[in-house]
């Protein structure tokens, strides 16, 4: 993945139902889905470039796990131009959000490593510059 941004949507400057915490990050005051008021989630709408080879879930599913977030809504994802946006979330933990932002302007990839005790090939998650 490449080509990663924070990206803006409409929705985030009702300051009913969400709060601006710093650019890329909000807090949601308000869930619709739920009716729910003060929910307190964290969340972020991002653009990403897949590169070739890579697919939707690959290395995204790995990026999820490591910073502990997750899709709260698929916005677009242009499959002729490899690019997707997502909304993701941290849940209640804005430190999680903040952890995943730094990756913004990065390149993020999966490389095949081997296991220096068994020999065995693994795949690692790489974020690179």
């Amino acid at each position: 993945m490449k080509n990663i941004q924070c990206i803006e949507l409409e929705k985030y400057k009702d300051s009913s139902k969400y709060k601006f915490i710093e650019e890329g990050i909000y807090q949601l005051l308000f869930d619709e889905k739920n009716n729910i008021s003060e929910k307190g989630d964290y969340v972020g709408a991002f653009s990403f470039t897949l590169e070739e080879g890579e697919n939707l879930q690959n290395p995204l599913e790995d990026i999820l796990n490591k910073f502990y977030i997750y899709v709260s809504e698929f916005i677009q994802y242009e499959t002729n131009k490899s690019i997707m946006q997502l909304e993701l979330s941290s849940g209640d933990d804005l430190s999680c959000m903040k952890q995943f932002k730094k990756i913004v302007g990065k390149r993020i990839c999966n490389e095949e490593c081997v296991n220096n005790v068994d020999g065995k090939i693994y795949i690692k998650l790489v974020i690179k510059e």
